[in-house]
């Protein structure tokens, strides 16, 4: 009997941190660094045009969509993500959408050109 894996994909979160100036007036570089978030399944996006609403209204296309569990951390719009899809090299995608449903998240994700 074959075995599924649906959560094959490894997925990761730029988490970036803004520069400073300490007490004594010296600047300080900020961080950039890409934090794991775990195992999670991709969908390549289906039919002729996908396209999901963004926050300004207009309509977008999008390239996969990832499925989380339901309790993961909110992701924002414009938002960089890593993903190596089916095993291949890692990609960095931007978040076009965020939904939270009962039983998962679904994370729609575009290519940063």
């Amino acid at each position: 009997m074959a075995i599924f894996e649906f959560r094959r994909d490894e997925l990761f979160f730029e988490q970036v941190t803004d520069g400073y100036y300490d007490k004594r007036g010296n600047w300080h570089e900020g961080s950039r660094e890409w934090i794991s978030l775990g195992k999670c399944g991709s969908q390549p996006a289906m039919g002729e045009n996908p396209q999901i609403q963004i926050p300004d209204g207009s309509l977008t296309v999008y390239e996969y969509i990832l499925h989380l569990d339901r309790n993961c951390r909110e992701f924002l719009y414009g938002e960089n993500v890593k993903v190596a899809i089916n095993g291949g090299t890692e990609r960095v995608y931007k978040v076009i959408g965020f939904q939270r449903g009962q039983l998962q998240s679904k994370l729609y994700i575009k290519a940063v050109e």
